[in-house]
C-alpha cells in the first residue's frame, strides 16, 4: 500500500467505517489518519498476510512551524495527530538544520516513523465489535513502514524555498520504492 501524505499536522479527527458486513462496518475508528484503519481492515480480511506500506512525505515537513500549523488557537479540536506532531516537533527542527540533505531526509524519517507509532499508541479501533489498540494490532506493520521522503516544490512554510520539478517528484519516488524492493504497479 502506498500512503502519500500532507502535513499531519493539519489533519483533522474522522470517523472511520471500513468493510461493511450487513449494517455494520467491520472496522470502526476514529482516528486523524486513514493509514491505520485501513491497515487494520486489510489485515482482518486477508489475515496474516504481510503488508508491505510505503508513505511519501514530502522534505517541507520540516517547514512546519511556519505554514501555521502552530500558532495558538488555530486547532479548535486537537487530536492525535496534533499531539503526536508536536511531540516529536524536535526532530524536524534539527532536520532544518541538518547540514545535508541526506541528513535532513534520515531526520524526516524518524520523525514519520516516530509520529506513527504515537498515532498508533494513542487510537482504538472496534474490530468486529471488538476494541484494540492500533499498536497492538499492527506492530509489524508499524515497525516495518518505508518512509519514502520526497522534494517538494516551491515556497510552501514560507521559510525553506525548495526548486525543482514534478518529474523531479515522481523519479525521486520511484528510484526510492524500487531500490528497496517496493511491488510498483
Amino acid at each position: 500500500m502506498v500512503a502519500p501524505w500532507g502535513m499531519p499536522y493539519l489533519w483533522k479527527l474522522v470517523t472511520y467505517e471500513i468493510g461493511l458486513d450487513e449494517v455494520k462496518p467491520r472496522v470502526r475508528c476514529k482516528s486523524c489518519t486513514s493509514l491505520l484503519p485501513i491497515l487494520i481492515w486489510l489485515k482482518k480480511e486477508f489475515g496474516d498476510v504481510e503488508i508491505h506500506t510505503s508513505i511519501i512525505i514530502l522534505d517541507s515537513v520540516i517547514d512546519w512551524q511556519k505554514q501555521g500549523c502552530y500558532k495558538e488557537g488555530k486547532d479548535k479540536e486537537r487530536n492525535q495527530c496534533h499531539e503526536c506532531f508536536e511531540r516529536f516537533g524536535d526532530i524536524l527542527t534539527k532536520a532544518a538544520n541538518a547540514s545535508s540533505y541526506a541528513e535532513l531526509k534520515q531526520h524526516v524519517t524518524d520523525f514519520t516513523k516516530s509520529f506513527v507509532q504515537c498515532v498508533a499508541d494513542k487510537i482504538a479501533c472496534s474490530v468486529d465489535g471488538e476494541e484494540r489498540k492500533c499498536s497492538e494490532t499492527l506492530s509489524n506493520e508499524v515497525k516495518n513502514l518505508q518512509i519514502v521522503v520526497a522534494p517538494a516544490i516551491g515556497r510552501p512554510g514560507g521559510t525553506w524555498f525548495f526548486i525543482g520539478r514534478i518529474q523531479d517528484y515522481e523519479i525521486a519516488v520511484l528510484r526510492e520504492m524500487s531500490s528497496r524492493g517496493s511491488a510498483l504497479i
